[in-house]
């Protein structure tokens, strides 16, 4: 699993607890309701979603939206959540890094599939209370897409009959920790086809350096309490593109026992992943370029070509190879790197 991007929209305050019985979906997802709270004129609602295994084909993606409804044809729809398999994934980065990051605030949560999963997303969502809500039904409708060759196939299920809306909760003010998160970007240089990191190539000392003086800092705050440091790491696009999968996961498996090292304290909790070849920031680095015959790279890089082989094929035809060249002596090395999150608590005073 990689990139699970979760934005928590509002904690959720003590309220009733629900009994109901898990719903399996027609993808292998189950989904349980964990809790209905209404405080004001707020309701939060709280669910279980347990990815297991194989949820999409590589080429497809599945859009799961909740919403309730009752019998008049009222209907409040909450934020979806997003599944992604191993292509559509790439085809969705592109698409991020060329909106500047606006496709992802239409979801709530954006999961990529890489390989079968195992996990729990928990899922909290608040909206405004409306008393039709109390006699309001509680349904899952999943969307797989009519994409990869797929028609595009809905299924409804019911999670719950009937919402079991409590009285308002009071509401309590007091102070919570706030979960701060942090990315600094590691641009560590690896040779080609390589995942060990020299400290002596190239500049890569300084950006250690770099690193080291970020976790000091961390570590040094008594009111922060570091949760998960996510290290994800990415190759250039030349040559077979699952070979450059598993190098990219060496790379930050590489940083990974690297920076554990450096935890003398210890307690430090690290999650790796493999961001595979890094077509997104090619991109990026590309439209930003001066390289011969941009606009019919971009093309390349931008098109509708899923397969990343074929897709660096083409790119290396341009105009006798001229342009791909250029693209791997003053762009690819950047994209050997890793990029490494940090998840931090701060308690305030």
């Amino acid at each position: 699993m990689k990139y699970l991007v979760i934005l928590l929209l509002i904690g959720l305050l003590p309220g009733t607890r629900l009994v109901a019985q898990p719903r399996d979906a027609r993808s292998g997802i189950t989904v349980t309701p964990r809790d209905i709270t209404r405080t004001g004129d707020s309701l939060l609602v709280r669910l279980d979603i347990r990815f297991r295994g194989t949820v999409v084909e590589s080429n497809r993606s599945l859009s799961l939206t909740f919403y309730m409804e009752d019998a008049a044809g009222n209907l409040a729809a909450m934020p979806e959540v997003l599944v992604n398999g191993k292509q559509r994934q790439r085809y969705y980065e592109r698409q991020y890094t060329l909106s500047g990051g606006a496709v992802a605030e239409e979801y709530y949560a954006v999961v990529a599939q890489e390989k079968a999963l195992d996990f729990t997303l928990d899922y909290r969502c608040a909206l405004p209370y409306r008393n039709w809500m109390a006699d309001a039904v509680l349904n899952m409708k999943q969307d797989f897409c009519n994409c990869g060759g797929h028609e595009r196939q809905v299924y409804v299920e019911r999670l719950l009959d009937k919402l079991p809306v409590p009285p308002p909760a009071p509401v309590v003010i007091e102070k919570e920790p706030v979960v701060h998160h942090t990315k600094c970007d590691v641009f560590l240089q690896f040779e080609v086809g390589a995942a060990d990191i020299r400290p002596d190539f190239r500049n890569n000392r300084a950006e250690l350096s770099r690193l080291q003086s970020f976790i000091r800092q961390v570590r040094s705050d008594r009111n922060i309490s570091v949760e998960e440091i996510v290290i994800t790491g990415y190759a250039s696009p030349e040559g077979n593109a699952w070979q450059n999968e598993e190098l990219a996961g060496r790379r930050a498996e590489a940083l990974k026992t690297y920076m554990e090292g450096l935890d003398t304290g210890g307690g430090l909790r690290f999650r790796t992943g493999a961001g595979g070849e890094d077509w997104g920031g090619l991109a990026e680095r590309l439209e930003l370029s001066s390289i011969y015959l941009k606009g019919e790279a971009m093309q390349v890089v931008c098109g509708d070509i899923e397969d990343f082989d074929r897709r660096e094929e083409a790119l290396r035809a341009l105009d006798g190879g001229r342009p791909y060249r250029e693209i791997f002596h003053e762009i690819y090395p950047d994209l050997r790197r890793v990029e490494c999150r940090i998840d931090y608590t701060i308690i305030e005073k």
